[in-house]
């Protein structure tokens, strides 16, 4: 049972809005750091980053603090339309866990089964429009600057260690790809309502947001068995995607 307890955090979540309901800005920020001033060994097996870094999402990480703009973007909206800018997470298709749909987000993996649902996922710099029609309703994405998952580091209590229990796993840098117009994501999606039935068509071109985790090397380590060395790899998809949902009675 003491395994068990590898983590040790204080954590808070704020939401902010500020301007008319037309005009505003909005921020979900998520703030975390492990209590060291109570122990100093409170956070040994676990670390947000290797070192401190800010990644393209307004991720501030450290190994004992992590601050994240889960959202924060500016809303602009009329009576048939609305544009927003900034950080933003996009809960597209109706599934709670696996959602094939949710083609944008990056999803934080470095303890995925123990994070509540809202957040896992990460934000991205990205352009939205929301257009209002009579019966239904389309919204575009454009993503500029592609962002990254998050894995465990190397040596955290969370991350993979062996493969069939000889090689031991030493995981890369989690690069993201090249900020240029090859690497841009575009998205649309149409939804709408019939007979108690909610349904939409959605597409989607640009960087994949689950990784493809690649062997790369191996890396000599003395008096320590040779090592795997693995990295995140992603590639250009292109996705068609339909979802709907229905109520039966008590169930969705």
């Amino acid at each position: 049972f003491e395994d068990a307890w590898k983590k040790n955090e204080i954590s808070a979540l704020f939401e902010f809005q500020y301007g008319s309901s037309h005009h505003y800005l909005f921020s979900v920020t998520g703030l975390y750091f492990f209590p060291t001033f109570i122990n100093d060994t409170i956070g040994k097996d676990y670390a947000y980053s290797s070192s401190s870094k800010t990644y393209r999402n307004l991720r501030i990480s450290s190994e004992s603090s992590e601050v994240i703009f889960r959202e924060l973007y500016y809303n602009w909206s009329r009576e048939k339309f609305r544009i927003r800018v900034g950080n933003q997470i996009f809960g597209w298709g109706t599934a709670d866990f696996i959602n094939s749909t949710s083609y944008f987000n990056p999803s934080d993996f470095r303890e995925l089964l123990f994070k509540d649902q809202d957040q896992v996922a990460l934000g991205v710099p990205s352009v939205s429009s929301l257009f209002f029609f009579e019966k239904f309703t389309v919204e575009t994405v454009f993503v500029p600057i592609h962002t990254a998952a998050a894995y465990p580091e190397t040596g955290n209590y969370w991350s993979v260690k062996m493969v069939e229990d000889s090689y031991p796993l030493i995981f890369g840098d989690a690069n993201p790809m090249d900020t240029n117009s090859k690497n841009f994501g575009y998205g649309a999606r149409a939804a709408s309502t019939w007979q108690g039935m909610d349904f939409s068509f959605s597409g989607y071109h640009g960087p994949d947001n689950e990784p493809v985790i690649l062997p790369f090397g191996t890396v000599l380590i003395e008096n320590q068995t040779v090592s795997v060395l693995v990295e995140p790899q992603y590639f250009i998809v292109d996705y068609f995607g339909f979802d709907f949902a229905f109520t039966y009675e008590d169930f969705v």
